[in-house]
């Protein structure tokens, strides 16, 4: 079974539903908040996936209180407890995924996410301009530091990576010389 297929066509379903609705930026902040929240407490994500341990309503109390003070939008609670019925718990992270993605792209907003090894705002400006002239849709650009990089950068986009760091520069070198290295000549 391929859970990206399965994942993919109820993040489309969901986007088509709070779309029509017109609720699709609000469902898009409320699947953003709780994905951080399932990302952050592996816990709660390994009590969502066991059939037998919580019950279905204990698990929407946990949903609701993880968006506590704003109240869980119609849509997506009739579309949680769609999943819990299913039995399709298991792909929320993967759904809640995709449905951001699709989000972003009705939107017109690319997610990048830009780690550097010192800060660099002139580069965040450059490549704000550049992704804006080459995708024709609004960056918005995570900035990370990491000095572990000893240099250059690493850009995610979408799923792209691009990494232009001297650290993976002299990994590439270390590979390559022990390879040479084993050769039998």
């Amino acid at each position: 079974m391929n859970t990206g297929i399965i994942a993919s066509r109820y993040a489309r379903a969901l986007y088509k539903y709070v779309s029509e609705v017109g609720n699709a930026r609000q469902a898009a902040a409320q699947v953003r908040r709780l994905q951080e929240v399932l990302a952050t407490t592996p816990a709660l994500q390994q009590v969502l996936d066991d059939p037998a341990g919580v019950s279905p309503a204990q698990k929407m109390a946990l949903f609701a209180s993880a968006l506590a003070p704003e109240k869980l939008l119609p849509e997506l609670d009739r579309f949680l407890s769609m999943l819990l019925e299913k039995r399709r718990m298991d792909l929320v992270k993967f759904i809640f995924h995709d449905f951001l993605s699709l989000s972003d792209q009705g939107e017109g907003i690319v997610r990048v996410r830009l780690v550097t090894a010192a800060p660099s705002g002139t580069l965040e400006t450059r490549l704000q301009k550049l992704l804006q002239e080459k995708t024709g849709r609004k960056p918005v650009i995570v900035t990370e530091v990491d000095p572990s990089l000893m240099g250059g950068f690493r850009i995610e986009l979408e799923d792209r990576l691009l990494d232009a760091s001297v650290r993976h520069q002299l990994d590439t070198i270390r590979t390559q010389l022990l390879a040479r290295n084993r050769r039998i000549v």
